[in-house]
């Protein structure tokens, strides 16, 4: 700009002229890093949560207050890794900051790299992570058969337990129960892992993978009378099982079994034979 004298006739002008420098300093923009629950990774999360959101550690602001796609944009530099090659992962919108969990993502812990820049200064951004926690499951079936339903009294029977993992993460901690009703007598167990205690009836399973299946197969002597009902079920595991609830003895529910072998009747028959007449000395 320029400045001239009023006062002194033009011309010559009495003028003098100089520049003024404005500096707009950037308002203050702020991500915060965020851990959000995100649910059963099996039937999914479509709304997990919000990067803008207060999660526990403040929101993301600009110039002092929480801001929103509105007043920022969002860039996603690093996306989730998978777990397992191929596997669903958590991910969040970058119109509208909502994370998502797809159905069928595996258990774990997933970090997201994100970064929101001003609308009207797209120089001035920041960057977070969220990391999504999804919660491990292990959908256990347990089924359970005998070799022979309808065996003799004293007759060796063989029940097969085989205990499946349909989840999306292996199972640890697993402990199944089957415990010998009276109408048996134990013989012995061959469990393709872990130990089984004949006393209390509990195979330590221990871990199962994902997509994988162990087996317990039980010898027994049928006894004259009693239960012939012999029930199993999964009475632990350290994962969420989606369809079940370990050791609430419910039949209904995908890892409880149960398999009969009822003897067949017992028939005495006895043969007595007389002579008519009581003539044992007949004459020729």
């Amino acid at each position: 700009y320029t400045i001239c004298d009023m006062i002194t006739p033009n011309p010559p002008a009495n003028c003098d002229p100089a520049t003024v420098t404005v500096v707009v300093e950037a308002a203050p923009i702020v991500a915060e890093d965020d851990t959000i629950a995100g649910g059963n990774g099996l039937d999914g999360n479509p709304t997990a949560g919000n990067i803008f959101d207060d999660n526990l550690n403040g929101s993301d602001t600009l110039n002092g207050t929480p801001t929103d796609v509105s007043a920022v944009d969002v860039t996603i530099d690093t996306p989730a890794t998978p777990l397992t090659p191929g596997a669903p992962v958590p991910a969040v919108d970058p119109t509208t900051g909502v994370i998502s969990v797809p159905a069928g993502t595996p258990g774990g812990s997933y970090d997201i790299e994100y970064q929101i820049c001003e609308v009207l200064n797209p120089t001035n951004c920041e960057t977070a992570i969220v990391t999504v926690v999804v919660k491990e499951s292990a959908d256990l079936t347990l089924d359970k058969v005998v070799d022979v339903t309808s065996p003799n009294v004293g007759d060796t029977v063989n029940f097969t337990i085989t205990l499946t993992n349909n989840g999306l993460n292996n199972a640890t901690g697993v402990n199944v129960v089957d415990q010998l009703p009276s109408g048996y007598t134990f013989v012995s167990a061959t469990p393709s892992v872990g130990t089984f205690d004949a006393l209390t009836g509990s195979w330590n399973v221990g871990s199962i993978a994902t997509g994988t299946n162990e087996t317990l197969v039980m010898a027994a002597i049928v006894n004259e009378s009693g239960d012939y009902v012999n029930i199993a079920e999964v009475t632990s595991s350290d994962q969420e099982d989606p369809t079940s609830t370990p050791g609430n003895n419910d039949p209904s529910e995908d890892d409880y079994g149960f398999a009969t072998a009822s003897p067949a009747k017992l028939i005495d028959l006895s043969l007595t034979k007389t002579v008519v007449d009581n003539n044992v000395t007949p004459e020729v």
